[in-house]
């Protein structure tokens, strides 16, 4: 029987859920220098904020040590930062400290002082609530102030599960009947409400990194992983940044944090104190790593861990046997989220196929309603309005088929197939005229576009004769080099990789392995390697390259040739299956 734990973790992932939250804080900055101020003092690119915009950032040392995580918000002219409730005083102390004389404040408190989250599949029922335009919170974190329950609020487009969902801040005094209204809003839609302990296990499958627990002021930011999506490099100083930048020329941390998926059934009852070491197989003078939060995955049926591994033992999928706590486990290291939920385009994709393959069988009511839920999720999935619209057609439900066809037509005046079937709907109708008109604009249509594909053949051969020009250039300057030092990395590795571009595939294997034998950590070579025995069907031989090569990326931090090393070994391993 499952716990209750277990219950809200699997009815949040499934449906949705809701809680309040006593963790978080706002802090809002205001003033003439406040966008000046933040750009120089936070990670990220204050500048690139819209108004009712948002974007995860930090504060960092000169040496790039992580003193403060959170998200930061643009309303009009002032800055609210979203951070949890440990690190408001830190975050206030270090404005302050370089504050000097910029014209810039920074409040501990703000009049919403409440805060509750909805996340789930079903989160964007709230938005009918919201009195805004809810397509100004379709951007993960971008921020409104409007009302909701006839109450003031503010709301914002954050997940702290991995689902979509949505952040809310009530003023303290409306509290209660806020939380009536959320109450009685989730028990007619089928929304579970959520425990701390809950919202903890699916920050966990989330990959959601808690400050002061999975990180601390100890941590580089580049040991957390978070540099990609809290950092920018192109935006010039801010604190810490020079460090960033070495750390990025010049490879990975020794250390960072991973996700940690334990494969024995023993250690699914186990939950492991913060800080635990991790000792390579039984070699208790051998630790590897650090243990931090923790928990049993009702998602994923396994024990899961955030953990600071050294770079060597962080190779994505690959299992290892350790002793953590007198105990030998087998771990496997898995890059973050643990749990990733598949787009709304995606989900609305899926319902579309769903709904061609009911009307197939002739289950055509079924087909109307999977139809309608991917256009809800995407409306401008083009196809989805299109078949909803030949189905209602069939159940002469031709007002509603020729309102899809005008929208699809809104949203795609180039659409064939808009006109085309509005054609034939006003022809059952019985209006000729209409019907005439309709089938005009659709051959008119056609005539276009057939002319602009015979453009674009053309162009694309002209690109396709010049980039081989190109090439076929490259190769001859690679090979005058060869000419002259056959132990010349680039020439080799370049050769290699022009002639795959060529799909000359098995003339570019021999630079290639050559350019390995030149440099073995040399990821860009191998992941051309890898393509050229694909092409040539030596599939085995070309994972074995792959699993090389990722480990050598995973340990290098060249995340761009790792991702598509794995992207291609995925593909590789599905089609062997």
């Amino acid at each position: 029987m499952l716990s209750t734990i277990e219950n809200e973790v699997l009815s949040l992932r499934k449906t949705g859920g809701y809680a309040r939250l006593s963790s978080l804080s706002i802090i809002i900055v205001k003033g003439p220098d406040a966008e000046r101020f933040l750009q120089a003092r936070t990670s990220n690119d204050i500048q690139a904020l819209t108004n009712n915009s948002g974007q995860l950032s930090s504060l960092l040392d000169r040496k790039a040590h992580v003193q403060a995580i959170f998200s930061i918000h643009k309303i009009n002219a002032d800055y609210l930062i979203i951070a949890d409730n440990n690190q408001k005083e830190k975050i206030i102390t270090e404005l302050e400290a370089y504050k000097f004389n910029d014209k810039v404040e920074f409040i501990d408190s703000y009049k919403y002082q409440s805060a509750y989250v909805i996340n789930g599949p079903t989160s964007n029922l709230i938005l009918k609530y919201v009195a805004h335009d809810p397509t100004s919170l379709s951007t993960p974190l971008n921020i409104i102030e409007s009302k909701i329950f006839n109450l003031p609020i503010i709301m914002v487009n954050k997940s702290i599960t991995g689902e979509i969902g949505y952040l809310f801040f009530v003023e303290k005094t409306n509290s209660n009947k806020f939380e009536n209204e959320l109450k009685n809003l989730a028990s007619q839609n089928g929304l579970t409400e959520l425990s701390q302990e809950t919202l903890d296990i699916l920050r966990l499958e989330a990959g959601i990194l808690y400050f002061g627990k999975d990180i601390t002021s100890d941590n580089l930011l580049p040991e957390t992983g978070l540099e990609q999506t809290y950092a920018s490099y192109t935006k010039g100083c801010f604190l810490g940044q020079e460090v960033l930048a070495r750390i990025k020329s010049f490879g990975a941390p020794a250390k960072a944090i991973v996700g940690l998926m334990f494969q024995d059934k023993e250690a699914n009852a186990k939950e492991f104190l913060l800080n635990t070491k991790i000792y390579l197989d039984n070699r208790e003078n051998e630790e590897i790593g650090l243990i931090k939060t923790n928990h049993y995955s009702p998602t994923l049926k396994k024990h899961i861990a955030f953990a600071l591994l050294s770079k060597q033992y962080r190779v994505p999928d690959k299992e290892y046997t350790v002793s953590i706590d007198g105990n030998n486990y087998v771990i496997v290291s898995v890059e973050l989220p643990f749990y990733k939920i598949e787009s709304e385009s995606k989900q609305a994709i899926n319902y579309y196929d769903q709904g061609l393959a009911e009307f197939a069988i002739g289950d055509e009511n079924t087909a109307i309603e999977l139809l309608r839920k991917a256009i809800a999720l995407n409306p401008n999935l083009h196809d989805a309005y299109e078949a909803l619209g030949v189905i209602l057609s069939k159940q002469d439900k031709l007002d509603e088929a020729i309102e899809l066809m005008k929208k699809l037509e809104e949203l795609n005046p180039n659409s064939i197939m808009a006109h085309s079937n509005l054609s034939v709907f006003y022809m059952q109708k019985g209006n000729k005229e209409a019907a005439e008109e309709e089938k005009a604009k659709a051959m008119s249509l056609r005539m276009e576009e057939l002319a602009k594909q015979a453009s674009k053949d053309i162009k694309e051969k002209e690109d396709k004769e010049r980039k081989i020009k190109e090439t076929e250039d490259r190769i001859s300057m690679f090979k005058q080099v060869l000419a002259i030092d056959t132990e010349d990395l680039i020439a080799n590795s370049g050769l290699g990789t022009a002639y795959v571009d060529l799909e000359q595939y098995s003339e570019a294997i021999p630079y290639l392995k050559k350019a390995i034998s030149i440099r073995p950590n040399h990821t860009v070579a191998y992941l051309a390697l890898g393509k050229a025995l694909e092409k040539i069907n030596d599939i085995n031989e070309a994972a074995n390259i792959y699993e090389k090569g990722i480990s050598i990326a995973a340990q290098r931090g060249d995340m761009m040739p790792q991702k598509e090393m794995q992207m291609h070994l995925h593909n590789l391993r599905a089609n062997i299956k």
